[in-house]
């Protein structure tokens, strides 16, 4: 994955970050903003349509990097809702689904098979 996601440090700033990984427990993202394992923040990340959310997480490790985005952290979900938990699960197991075929899934919608 690489997608444009925003991260609520522990100071209250909201900073860019770009999200590299993500499951219905935790995320890994690069950022230019310096975290220490053990900061809990707020990553917000939106994928489109009934796609949005803000969830707290926990850093649980730090990499450094050598250019670019400077580092890359690993993070626990500290708290998601069951229906947060189950529409992120439903996202991942689609573009699992569709990368093994060189696609990428839209989401269901109310008027799939609708045309007008």
């Amino acid at each position: 994955m690489s997608e444009p996601v925003r991260l609520v440090t522990p100071t209250g700033s909201e900073q860019p970050a770009i999200l590299q990984d993500v499951s219905a427990g935790g995320a890994c993202v690069r950022t230019h903003q310096r975290l220490r394992v053990g900061d809990q923040i707020l990553l917000s990340m939106y994928f489109g349509l009934n796609q949005r959310y803000d969830i707290q997480a926990k850093i649980v490790y730090a990499k450094g990097g050598e250019r670019g985005f400077h580092a890359r952290y690993g993070m626990r979900f500290v708290w998601i809702s069951d229906d947060d938990r189950f529409r992120l699960t439903n996202f991942v197991n689609e573009r699992v689904s569709a990368s093994q075929f060189g696609v990428r899934t839209f989401p269901a919608s109310p008027h799939q098979g609708n045309i007008s």
